[in-house]
């Protein structure tokens, strides 16, 4: 059995709740999932000596400038476990310097395929974010981008990945996207 560790980074409960609900139907029975909202890590240690397979930092309604912002705890960067960012997770990795905001928050479907580092045949997916990356740190290679916007980021050295995109608001396309994921990080 696979063990995943989301850290949901959203400022209110109920959205924790929904969230919870489509990341667990875009998984396969079994992956065992361990939830903890970003101000709320206590056990934490516990959880990741529990051979947890990969992490995941979710997306936010908050934003990496804000001086309110939620705070991914050290001991999460810290870790060997593959971690994938999901769009607010991608921005606060990438850093504030390495961002540009629209005026307003955009919603809206792309259609992509996914060639690095793992293949996922062409899937929708959907975006709902104020803030895109446009640069990168060395260490991390571009996987997809569309115009000057990063849409997909990867580091070859421990398999941490960067998405744009909430793979877990489409089942299918969550399902495939999820399910090559953990090949990738558990090969």
């Amino acid at each position: 059995m696979r063990k995943i560790l989301i850290i949901d980074m959203y400022s209110s409960k109920q959205v924790f709740a929904l969230h919870k609900n489509r990341f667990k139907r875009s998984f396969e029975n079994d992956v065992k999932i361990y939830f903890r909202r970003w101000d709320n890590i206590s056990g934490i240690e516990t959880i990741l000596k529990k051979n947890i397979d990969g992490i995941i930092i979710s997306g936010s309604d908050y934003f990496v400038g804000d001086k309110t912002s939620a705070i991914i705890q050290p001991i999460i960067l810290k870790t060997d476990i593959p971690i994938l960012s999901i769009c607010y997770g991608l921005q606060y990795i990438v850093g504030k310097k390495n961002i540009k905001s629209f005026c307003n928050y955009r919603k809206y479907t792309n259609v992509y395929i996914i060639k690095e580092p793992f293949y996922v045949p062409k899937s929708k997916y959907y975006f709902y974010h104020r803030d895109y990356v446009i640069n990168l740190q060395s260490r991390f290679a571009p996987s997809i981008i569309k115009n000057d916007k990063i849409i997909m980021i990867y580091d070859k050295k421990n398999k941490n990945i960067g998405i744009q995109f909430h793979p877990e608001k489409y089942r299918k396309s969550g399902k495939m996207f999820f399910r090559e994921w953990l090949k990738y990080i558990c090969s």
